[in-house]
């Protein structure tokens, strides 16, 4: 069995388990083959990309690129399997109808019916012309079969697309983040130190760990929105963290009160920045409305100035 894949997908470890024994159970006749050669080194070649180690969230490219593989040689094996393995392949087809549009995905699936059945009856050997019937079933799920892929891959390709562009946009984030470590008591001398920002950045993204864990995950949801989910989750902290960095300073420029006048200091600052980091899009959200709320304020005091002087 394929190893390290307990970070990624799992069907990719039994479809090369599979793959795999369909390749060892075929004659030896066929071994020598040039497309069942081809199939196997596409076989190593999707082991290998799946063997190396990788940080989970950097394998987002390389499962696209392991599942165009095993798409390709399922599509060849349309052509080589014994008749008797090729209910595999329409099983492993029916899998992808998902992501066909809903009228497509009902009209492919009679078309994986009425093949099935042939299949069935080549193999019981009540059809006359049982080679005729078996390479025009060959065409037929050859055709399915890309189709279905096409569509998987499409579907999933701009699924990873997405968690990729939310990978890189909180490693942006992070690398921004740190940096506030020295630049803050720089910029606001006597106000802040480093151990104060530092402080509340670990506990801003505390505060984001602990909105993670509390998160419901719905069991139901389809594998897309399942990942995305979990990638949301794990960016989390990253989030939490910088959101505790701005509605610290918005607490600090007077924008927003949230701490007490009379509250510990020290003890306050680390509440607001847990707090920032745990609810940190609706204290995000709030901020933005006071601020439009004084800009308009601004507004209005600059019209009825305007309106004086006239």
């Amino acid at each position: 069995m394929t190893k390290h894949l307990w970070h990624g997908d799992p069907n990719i470890a039994v479809h090369l388990h599979e793959i795999g024994h369909l390749l060892d159970g075929m004659g030896p006749d066929h071994q020598n083959d040039a497309r069942v050669k081809a199939c196997r080194n596409w076989k190593d070649e999707a082991d290998a990309y799946v063997r190396r180690w990788y940080f989970p969230l950097l394998l987002i490219g390389k499962y696209d690129a392991v599942w165009a593989v095993l798409n390709r040689v399922r599509n060849e094996f349309c052509s080589i399997l014994p008749a008797s393995d090729l209910q595999w392949v329409a099983q492993n087809v029916r899998a992808g109808l998902c992501y066909l549009s809903p009228a497509e995905a009902a009209r492919s699936e009679k078309e994986l019916g009425v093949i099935e059945t042939s299949l069935r009856s080549v193999a019981k050997g009540s059809h006359v012309h049982a080679q005729e019937a078996l390479t025009e079933i060959r065409f037929d799920l050859e055709r399915l079969s890309r189709r279905a892929a096409d569509a998987r891959e499409a579907h999933w390709r701009k699924v990873n697309l997405l968690r990729g562009r939310m990978l890189l946009t909180s490693v942006a984030l992070l690398i921004l983040v740190l940096p506030c470590i020295w630049l803050l008591p720089a910029l606001l001398p006597g106000k802040l130190t480093e151990i104060q920002v530092t402080g509340v950045i670990l506990f801003g993204a505390l505060g984001g760990s602990v909105s993670a864990l509390r998160t419901k995950e719905s069991l139901a949801a389809n594998a897309p929105v399942y990942y995305i989910q979990r990638t949301l989750l794990l960016l989390k902290p990253v989030v939490g963290a910088a959101a505790a960095i701005f509605i610290y300073l918005a607490q600090l420029a007077g924008v927003l009160k949230v701490i007490p006048t009379d509250a510990s200091e020290g003890g306050a600052q680390l509440v607001l920045a847990f707090i920032a980091g745990f609810t940190g899009r609706f204290l995000v959200d709030r901020v933005s409305q006071i601020a439009g709320h004084l800009e308009s304020e601004e507004k209005k005091e600059k019209q009825g100035s305007e309106a004086g002087t006239e």
